[in-house]
């Protein structure tokens, strides 16, 4: 295939997968009172408590809108800042036991038209999406990988 026609392609469905994704986030977590922004920043903060500077690298996203995001956060009490002891200029993030409580309410409902459809694909299909999302997603790692270090994902597995 050639590339620029594979670029085209796979930019237009990736802006179609987008806008629609953030539709779905937005029904999932807009009852919830939090925006899919906000719910990222959450779901990356239960992995674990992180500082300002590693979320918004792990997110790639700009300093001052995630600084945006976790104040309304904080003040839903979803969230807790705090400074560093030995660094005053370092601020620790971590998620509230509100949030944990607002996350673990999220199962899905056998009524939910989503769960529904989904029920309606075949193992096969689903398991097809899925491995053509893990194969993407090693594309982008790679991608990343060549970014940062000039040689790929296999290429740096490869090295002794």
């Amino acid at each position: 295939m050639d590339p620029n026609v594979f670029q085209e392609r796979l930019m237009e469905l990736i802006r179609s997968i987008n806008l629609r994704f953030t539709a779905l986030l937005h029904d999932v977590y807009a009852p919830l009172g939090i925006t899919p922004v906000q719910a990222i920043i959450l779901l990356e903060l239960m992995k674990g408590d992180s500082t300002a500077g590693e979320l918004s690298k792990a997110l790639h996203m700009a300093g001052s809108n995630l600084s945006n995001a976790c104040k309304t956060l904080e003040r839903k009490d979803l969230i807790r800042r705090t400074r560093d002891q030995q660094d005053q200029r370092i601020v620790r993030l971590a998620i509230t036991e509100k949030a944990q409580k607002l996350f673990c309410s999220l199962k899905p409902s056998p009524r939910d038209p989503q769960f529904a459809l989904l029920r309606e694909q075949s193992d096969e299909d689903l398991n097809i999406i899925l491995q053509g999302l893990e194969r993407f997603n090693m594309l982008l790692i790679s991608l990343d990988s060549l970014e940062q270090t000039g040689k790929t994902y296999k290429e740096q597995e490869e090295q002794p």
